[in-house]
Order: C-alpha cells, then sequence, then structure tokens
C-alpha cells in the first residue's frame, strides 16, 4: 500500500545544469569583489559578524542569476539576529507576498518538524519500513536515515505510528508547540490525508520563515526550548548527513577549505512537478565548534530542493564562513603587532 501512495520524489539527487553552474560562479564572483570591503570593515572593528548589507546583496543576486521567486533569509544562532532577508520576484523585483510572516508550504521540511516530536516522544529506536523507491530496495530505517534519505513512505508511517499511539490530538499539539502554529488537521482525518500532510508538507500545514528559523535555531542551541537536548543534537548530525551522503549531496563540497560545513533538509514539491518543482532548503551553517547560522532558501518553479535553493543556501554559508576566517585572521595579526 506505501509502495503506491509514496513516488520516490524525496530520493532524487540534483545534477548541476549548466545553468545553474553559471550561477553558483557568478554568485561567487560577486562575493569575491566584495570581500575585500567587508574584512576592510571586520578588522576596523565596527562589526562582529558578517555585513548584512552584502549578504543581502549576495542572496539578491543568486535569485536574480536564477530568474527566481523565492526568498533566502539569514539569521545568527546565539543572538537571533536576521542578517539579511530577501524575497524577490521572477523578474528581480522586491516580492511584499513573501515577506518573513507569509505562509508557504514546508514540503519535506515538515519531516524534521516530526522527527522531534518522534524522538523526543521516545521512538528513537523503532524501526519502519521504506518501500522500493529511487532505485533502492525495500529497506528499513530509524528516523535518521528517513531525513538523510527523505524516504516518504517511512515518514509516512512515523506520522500514522505517532496518531495511534500518541492519539490525534497529542501529536497536533506537540507539532504547535514545535513550531507550526499554522497546521489544520483533524484528528478523524483518514490515513492518507494524515500522512501526506505531515510527510509532503503540500496542504493544511503553511509556514512562515519566521517559524522555520525558530525551530532551527532551537536545533541548533546545545540549550534547546521546544526539544530536548538529545533530540537537538540528533536532528543535527541527521542535517549533517543529507549533506554528506543523502538528498543534498550536490553541496557537500561547497565549503571545501573552510573549516565550516553545512547541513540542512531539502524540500521539493508540489506533487510530481519535474523541473517545475518548488524547493526547500532549511540549513544550519556551522564553524568548527557550533552552529553559527540558520540559513533558509525557498525558490518557486526551479526544481528540486537540492537544486537552486541548496546551492543559493551553500553561496551564503561559504560566504559567511569566509567573512568569518578574514576576521579571525585579522585578530590575529592585531594580537601580534
Amino acid at each position: 500500500m506505501l509502495q503506491s501512495r509514496w513516488a520516490p520524489k524525496g530520493e532524487l539527487r540534483y545534477d548541476l545544469s549548466v545553468g545553474h553552474r553559471i550561477l553558483v560562479v557568478l554568485a561567487l564572483t560577486a562575493m569575491c569583489a566584495c570581500r575585500s570591503s567587508n574584512v576592510a570593515t571586520l578588522r576596523s572593528g565596527q562589526n562582529a559578524g558578517p555585513s548584512a548589507t552584502t549578504v543581502a546583496d549576495l542572496a539578491r543576486q543568486i535569485l536574480r542569476d536564477a530568474h527566481a521567486a523565492g526568498f533566502i533569509d539569514v539569521t545568527e544562532v546565539s543572538s537571533g539576529r536576521q542578517i539579511a532577508y530577501v524575497s524577490l520576484t521572477t523578474t528581480g523585483e522586491d516580492d511584499p507576498s513573501l515577506a518573513p510572516e507569509a505562509l508557504v508550504p514546508p514540503l519535506s521540511v515538515i519531516k524534521l518538524f516530526v522527527a522531534a516530536e518522534w524522538l523526543d516522544r521516545g521512538f528513537a529506536n523503532v524501526v519502519v519500513e521504506c518501500a522500493p523507491s529511487g532505485g533502492h530496495a525495500q529497506r528499513h530505517m530509524r528516523v535518521d536515515e528517513m531525513l538523510i534519505s527523505g524516504c516518504d513512505s517511512a515518514g509516512a508511517r512515523m506520522a500514522t505510528i505517532l496518531r495511534q499511539k500518541l492519539g490525534a490530538d497529542t501529536v497536533v499539539r506537540d507539532l504547535q508547540q514545535l513550531g507550526l502554529g499554522h497546521l489544520k488537521l483533524r484528528s478523524d482525518a483518514s490515513d492518507a490525508d494524515w500522512e501526506a500532510v505531515l510527510t509532503l508538507g503540500e496542504r493544511n500545514v503553511p509556514v512562515t520563515a519566521r517559524e522555520v528559523s525558530a525551530f532551527l535555531r532551537d536545533i541548533a542551541r546545545d540549550r534547546a526550548t521546544v526539544m530536548s537536548a538529545d533530540t537537538a543534537r540528533r536532528l543535527r548530525n541527521a542535517l549533517d548527513d543529507v549533506v554528506g551522503r543523502g538528498t543534498a549531496t550536490s553541496i557537500k563540497d561547497e565549503l571545501a577549505g573552510t573549516g565550516w560545513r553545512i547541513g540542512g533538509k531539502t524540500g521539493t514539491g508540489p506533487g510530481d512537478c519535474g523541473d517545475r518543482c518548488d524547493g526547500w532548503f532549511a540549513s544550519l551553517a556551522s564553524d568548527s565548534q557550533r552552529a553559527r547560522y540558520v540559513i533558509l532558501a525557498y525558490v518557486r518553479g526551479k526544481g528540486l530542493g537540492s537544486g537552486v535553493a541548496a546551492h543559493a543556501a551553500a553561496i551564503i554559508a561559504r560566504h559567511v564562513a569566509e567573512e568569518a576566517l578574514g576576521a579571525t585572521f585579522a585578530d590575529r595579526k592585531d594580537s601580534m603587532s
């Protein structure tokens, strides 16, 4: 039953097209062009973090080069300070309909919220079936692997188990407390509707950028507030593995040489949309010690979440990493003088 219901969309990989390679090159060129002035600002002590103006300009150029409508949101984990928020139309104009409080479907990013409840409610070691898909035979997996592989049928089974074991009202209340304040899911919904909402995230569970950013920021912190510290740690590891060996391997080398890493959850939809899909990438950019920034990229009509959205987040992550490295170098030089 699960095999026929869930298409293998979540397990597709992104093959960089020439156009998207050009996008990456153009954005990195822009980043290099402005880096010297940014580092000078950091060295003068005027800014302890990345330049908000520069990050916003870079985000704007990424979306414009891709001719993409969507938003990019960058928030500092430690302070909650929003570094930049840019939302554009396909023609490159500011898009007020995608303001930080605008409602959009989370797509498969919804799996991250369900996984948090799953872990906090004590199901960490429960194994579920992932139906054959994406060239894989039937597999059995825990929640971590569900996130990494993006297996929709495993996510659907977990959503059903939560309802069976906890009751629908408790599941909905838990998810609302995690940040899904606009979740609309009846306790008597059919299994098919229940699974679709909590696995595909295409309807009845709109989110705002602020809500997703706050949730990712909680995952990033050692002292999480809406989940246990162990759940937050396990989700951080899963996000790293999504990039290392899961649905976002297309960006696994984007931060090479910086000492930083990026981990995140992809989302693609709605339905069988091919290269016209909307794409999500909800991510954490981390240095060698801790997560430093939440970076969200939501792009309409440009294909998989592991495509333009993930590459946009990775370009921003590399930029803030290199600015931080420049500031660190300047600090060390000043201390020796």
